[in-house]
């Protein structure tokens, strides 16, 4: 098996990015793994010292078979830095993994996302491999499940689909109304994925995940989950670009993965609701779920008017 190259991407934060490489060290598989790392450059002078603070430990750094440091002298926000990075290497590679300076890993990361990645390879239908997982009670063993669309929390895709990923966001927009799907793609109504690409328009945000989410919605394609999370999330404490300031998506690392088996490429409905109910009952209107429910349909409904 040819492993799955690294793209890191890190940019201000020394003591995450420190903490990530040290749980990508405890993989066996990183030292038979080649690993890009996109530094980017400063967007206020304040950050110049963090981020001479990173390259500075990137480059101490000597766990993998191969690292190239990729340093920006100028700062390429979110999604350009993304984008151009995973472009780069896939232009090198026909697979990749991604993760962020705030995406720690368990020790069998590296071994599932290899062995999804080589055993979906050649099938259309996926476009990508998750290595995050919601905290919920998926099931009591680890198994794994399909859902449409992506992710992009320590996850790996193919050339093959990276190729459909579309920047414009006012195209996606005009697909989402046309399809009729708006309501569903939004999980009934708990997200509003909608919004956020309206946002990513208006450039109130910079994310090239809902565009990469929207994308292979549309074109039914689907990304394989486990039911314990190889990824968490060690960001969400107010220091990212986001400045979310919560615990909601905290997961404990899965450390028991043996082997991976192969299942139906299909999304069982319960487990989009499951999902679903999760971000509603993050809602101040959770114990009036069914109503709540109710309501959100009605919204989208008059949206498609």
């Amino acid at each position: 098996m040819k492993y799955a190259p690294i793209a890191l991407f890190v940019y201000n934060r020394p003591k995450h990015t420190m903490r990530v490489l040290e749980s990508l060290k405890k993989n066996y598989l990183s030292k038979k793994t080649v690993i890009y790392i996109f530094s980017d450059g400063p967007k206020k002078t304040k950050d110049q010292f963090k981020i001479k603070l990173v390259r500075n430990y990137l480059k101490k750094n000597k766990n993998f078979k191969k690292k190239i440091i990729i340093q920006r002298k100028k700062n390429y926000g979110l999604s350009k830095s993304f984008i151009e990075g995973i472009t780069y290497v896939l232009k090198k590679h026909k697979k990749i993994i991604v993760l962020e300076d705030d995406n720690c890993v368990s020790k069998k990361f590296l071994n599932y996302m290899n062995d999804a990645l080589d055993m979906y390879n050649n099938d259309k239908r996926v476009c990508s491999i998750s290595g995050y997982t919601y905290p919920l009670n998926f099931s009591k063993e680890f198994d794994t499940f399909f859902i449409r669309g992506a992710d992009t929390w320590g996850w790996g895709t193919w050339r093959r689909s990276w190729s459909n990923f579309e920047p414009n966001g006012k195209k996606l927009l005009k697909k989402i109304k046309d399809s009729g799907s708006e309501f569903d793609l939004n999980l009934y109504g708990a997200l509003d994925l909608t919004k956020m690409l309206k946002d990513q328009i208006k450039k109130k945000n910079d994310s090239y995940t809902v565009r990469w989410i929207i994308v292979n919605y549309l074109l039914k394609k689907y990304t394989l989950y486990p039911s314990k999370s190889f990824v968490k999330n060690i960001g969400n404490e107010g220091s990212g670009s986001h400045k979310l300031k919560s615990k909601i998506y905290d997961t404990k690392l899965f450390n028991k993965y043996e082997k991976l088996k192969k299942i139906e490429i299909i999304e069982k409905k319960d487990d989009r609701i499951k999902i679903s109910n999760y971000f509603f009952s993050m809602s101040k209107y959770s114990k009036f779920l069914k109503l709540f429910k109710i309501y959100k349909w009605f919204i989208y409904k008059i949206r498609s008017l």
